[in-house]
């Protein structure tokens, strides 16, 4: 039955990323007079707030009426660990202005990173990859407030801006 196995398979894998995502650990108790939540539900560190500014200069992935490169309609994603934003589309621009914050509740800077993926949304079709950036959390909260220009990587071109405040817990 392989519709049932594909829901089994889903099944398991939301059950176990519950149990071990965020901060991806599973806990074991050693000592006795240290009760499980500590371990379970630790206090967090902090809030990053990242705001998604604009970003410039993005590969044309549309065709125009002509058949040449045209625009793309770019959107992003951010994430650190299980947790994910997704940004609005902006249309018909390689040079898109968002202005848009996302606030994530960080357990452990240490070994987090930001990634923001780049998109170019098209309907009906797969979306084409615009890019990425990576960013190591641990960086952002050492300089608490941040105003980046930032390369895409896996890219020909393009750059985008993100400022990021932490906020200590």
């Amino acid at each position: 039955m392989p519709g049932v196995s594909s829901v089994l398979r889903r099944v398991i894998c939301e059950q176990i990323a519950a149990v071990i995502v965020l901060p991806n650990k599973v806990s074991v108790k050693l000592v006795e007079d240290i009760p499980m939540k500590v371990f379970k539900c630790p206090e967090p560190e902090g809030v990053l707030r990242v705001r998604l500014v604009e970003a410039r200069n993005l590969m044309e992935m549309d065709l125009n009426i002509f058949g040449l490169q045209g625009k793309s309609d770019p959107y992003a994603i951010m994430s650190v660990g299980a947790k994910e934003y997704r940004s609005s589309i902006v249309k018909n621009t390689v040079d898109p202005v968002w202005e848009e914050e996302w606030e994530v509740i960080i357990e452990v800077a240490r070994g987090q990173i930001l990634h923001v993926n780049l998109w170019d949304y098209d309907q009906g079709l797969a979306d084409e990859f615009l890019g990425r950036i990576s960013i190591p959390v641990s960086a952002l909260v050492s300089r608490a407030e941040t105003d980046l220009w930032v390369n895409l990587e896996e890219a020909t071109k393009g750059r985008i801006r993100l400022k990021t405040e932490w906020f200590v817990l």
